[in-house]
């Protein structure tokens, strides 16, 4: 029998307080600006939820590559999918 080494867990540095306190607020921004863009929006046709969807890839890729890889891996979660059994929306 062979004995398995585990690995040693890696340890992460804290992040300072005000940084952490600017990307919130960069997040923020970028919350307060698709919801300018939405607004803007809404004498055209469509639903306030197309209106809404719409905007989601432009707000994620002003967020920058962090947020897309979250939203990438969310997306393809399998809590996300449908079964291909289940009916589809009405």
């Amino acid at each position: 029998m062979t004995t398995t080494k585990h690995r040693e867990v890696a340890r992460l540095d804290r992040v300072p307080l005000p940084v952490e306190a600017a990307r919130v607020g960069v997040t923020g921004w970028q919350i307060a600006r698709t919801g300018a863009r939405v607004v803007k929006n809404l004498a055209s046709r469509g639903t306030l939820q197309q209106k809404i969807v719409k905007q989601i890839p432009q707000t994620f890729a002003d967020l920058g590559p962090t947020y897309v890889k979250f939203c990438s891996r969310r997306s393809s979660s399998r809590s996300r999918r449908r079964s291909p059994t289940s009916a589809p929306p009405t």
